[in-house]
């Protein structure tokens, strides 16, 4: 008997005949509908969930609470309700979640191939388990083409739980190569589910198996034996970029650059299709900047230019933008080869879009005119440069050339109207909600689909004033930035004087500014920001280190604490912000380097590229030489802050200092 015939006499269904009586802007009586139906959906109080639901007006709401009843292990969801919920929201950004829950059952054969067939005829399938039945049904129809091009694509992109994976490879295994799951296991190897590719590897054979067993072993920082492991692949697999990826991994865990560089140096001559482009980008870029240490000979760097400069990055990408910049940048820096900068500088500006990367261009295109004694081109570049005004090289520019002069405009009015259609609009009401459960990171995507309604100035000026409103400070913040990027004048929003509650420092107390620029970088000013290293509130500080800071200046201290009390989180982040810059004898640069990246990381820093406050290197080179490009960005968007904070601060005109700022601590 299947599960419809079961289900069927059993269900009491949520009846959606007043959808069309469902309000927007949610009151407050749905709010705790809401709440209720969801503790009662993790208690497994079906029927309680189900009344409260049923007595909720607000369409967002009933969503809400509808999705988490049905995606609920311990609620045996009636196929009818599915189809209600695909029907009467077909913009819930969740769908796939919704749709797998029959999709699986399809796949495992709880409906039979009648019903699956006008299932997807209504309900195009979406879900690896659902894509798996339509390949087993093209087999089974005697279309073996197109149902092995369905299976490959399946296995070669969808993770899919164990016992799915192990059903669909003994239904149709047969039909496989053992490249297929080499190739499954590549995919799983980069979305980290190491255990699963190791069981794809295993079916096709021992060599493979030797393979992904060295791969993981390499990538673990604390396994033993792992080059003994890479040794017993076979001699036919030692060339995978797979491996040697993992290979360059590992030499690079171990701080041995010269090493990692040969494994990179052997896969460097094709298109990386093994590892995701973005962490294979990530090494490579880490690893060359490593080897542009002081230590290194010309031969060296010279093959960490070469390393970069053949990079096969698509031409439209921000990694061909980077990657043709630093080319150039070692070109001029290391080589002061100009013919070959200027080569590189040239092929960057002409895909450089956002203003960072065009300030960037601009300015180190001036520099190479300086060089080279082109006096015009030096102005002409650094006035470009100084146009982006709220960027590192745009303020650097402006500075050079004596146009250092920042008026930071009044905000645009407020549209009422638009603000009264944004309540209205079911976007708001998901905010409202989230914010009610205290779900912050369900909102992001919310705040995007709004921003997209407001064509103005005065539109997104009313977003962010009700962002304000929800105390959805750092969306408030990010609104304003993003109307920024559009050129409407949002500077105010976006660089907000934030009135934090009144706190005191243990040490010493670091400039206004400073302060402001360092939170915004870190928190967009929210008092309950998390990051996915567990890095809390306001100055988003980890756990070891509050720890290691409560002791330090003897305060009383709980993990909690740096959300709830946030004059707690920003004792301890200014105290410790101005005792790394102390400890650097005053250098903003690498007090920020020290709180972002880590004390341990300025000193190697350091020792590898010069000490700028020995005039050993400028500190715009040794910025640039960072190897950790969060560390590089982070220290070149909290220098810029400052200036616009320091605005700010004196009636919203005056004059940048960033030279000041990148020199400051000098001896």
């Amino acid at each position: 008997m299947h599960i419809k015939q079961i289900i069927r006499p059993l269900i009491f269904a949520i009846f959606l005949t007043n959808i069309a009586t469902v309000s927007a802007n949610i009151s407050g009586t749905d709010l705790k509908l809401t709440k209720q139906a969801l503790e009662n959906i993790k208690q497994e109080k079906y029927g309680n969930a189900k009344i409260l639901i049923n007595d909720i007006k607000n369409k967002a709401a009933r969503q809400v609470t509808l999705h988490a009843l049905y995606r609920s292990r311990g609620y045996v969801t009636h196929y009818s309700e599915i189809e209600n919920f695909i029907v009467n929201y077909p913009d819930w950004k969740n769908l796939t979640s919704i749709k797998s829950i029959i999709e699986k059952r399809i796949f495992r054969g709880q409906y039979d191939d009648r019903f699956a067939k006008q299932w997807f005829n209504k309900f195009p399938a979406k879900t690896g388990a659902g894509k798996l039945y339509l390949a087993e049904q093209m087999f089974g129809n005697g279309h073996q083409k197109q149902g092995l091009k369905l299976l490959r694509s399946v296995l070669r992109r969808s993770t899919l739980d164990s016992k799915i994976e192990k059903s669909a490879l003994f239904k149709m295994g047969q039909y496989l190569a053992n490249w297929d799951y080499k190739l499954r296991s590549d995919m799983l190897m980069n979305k980290g589910q190491k255990t699963a590719a190791l069981r794809n590897a295993a079916y096709a054979g021992t060599s493979f198996t030797a393979l992904y067993k060295a791969r993981i072993a390499l990538e673990n920082r604390k396994k033993k034996g792992a080059l003994e492991l890479y040794k017993k692949v076979p001699n036919s697999l030692k060339k995978d970029m797979g491996l040697q990826y993992s290979l360059a991994l590992h030499y690079f865990n171990k701080r041995d650059n010269i090493n990692a560089l040969r494994a990179l140096e052997t896969i460097a001559s094709k298109k990386q299709i093994v590892v995701y482009n973005s962490k294979y980008w990530r090494l490579k870029f880490r690893i060359v900047h490593r080897l542009l240490d002081k230590k290194h000979d010309r031969s060296i760097k010279l093959r960490a230019y070469k390393l970069l400069a053949g990079h096969h990055q698509p031409a439209t990408t921000v990694q061909y933008v980077d990657a043709e910049f630093k080319a150039g940048w070692i070109a001029y820096v290391h080589f002061s080869d100009y013919k070959l900068a200027k080569k590189h500088f040239d092929k960057s500006e002409r895909i450089a879009r956002n203003t960072q990367q065009r300030s960037r261009i601009y300015y180190w295109q001036a520099q190479l005119a300086r060089k080279t004694g082109q006096q015009a081109n030096y102005n002409t570049y650094l006035n470009k440069a100084a146009k982006y005004r709220y960027t590192f090289y745009g303020q650097l520019a402006g500075e050079r050339i004596g146009k250092s002069q920042l008026t930071i405009a009044d905000m645009p009015k407020i549209n009422r109207n638009f603000l009264q259609t944004i309540h209205q609009n079911q976007h708001a009401d998901f905010i409202k909600i989230y914010n009610y459960l205290n779900k912050p990171r369900q909102i992001k995507y919310h705040y995007i689909k709004l921003r997209k309604t407001a064509k103005n100035a005065n539109n997104m000026a009313s977003l962010v004033e009700f962002a304000k409103s929800q105390r959805n400070q750092a969306n408030a913040v990010n609104t304003a930035r993003q109307g920024m990027i559009k050129g409407w004048n949002l500077q105010i929003e976006a660089y907000p004087n934030v009135k934090f509650p009144p706190f005191r420092t243990y040490t010493g107390r670091p400039e206004k500014a400073l302060s402001y620029a360092l939170i915004r970088q870190e928190s967009m000013f929210d008092q309950y920001a998390t990051s996915h290293t567990g890095a809390k509130g306001y100055m988003q500080i980890i756990k070891p280190t509050g720890l290691y800071l409560s002791q330090k200046y003897k305060v009383a201290y709980k993990n909690a604490w740096l959300h709830s009390k946030p004059e707690l989180n920003l004792a301890l982040g200014n105290s410790y912000i101005y005792d790394l810059i102390k400890a650097h004898n005053g250098s903003y640069v690498m007090g920020l380097a020290a709180y972002n990246g880590g004390g341990t990381w300025v000193k190697r820093w350091l020792k590898a590229n010069g000490d700028p406050r020995d005039g050993e290197i400028s500190f715009v080179n040794w910025i640039e030489a960072m190897p950790k490009a969060e560390t590089r960005h982070y220290v070149k968007k909290v220098i810029k802050n400052i200036q616009i904070f320091n605005i700010r601060f004196n009636g919203n005109k005056s004059r940048t200092n960033i030279i000041n700022s990148l020199i400051t601590g000098e001896r």
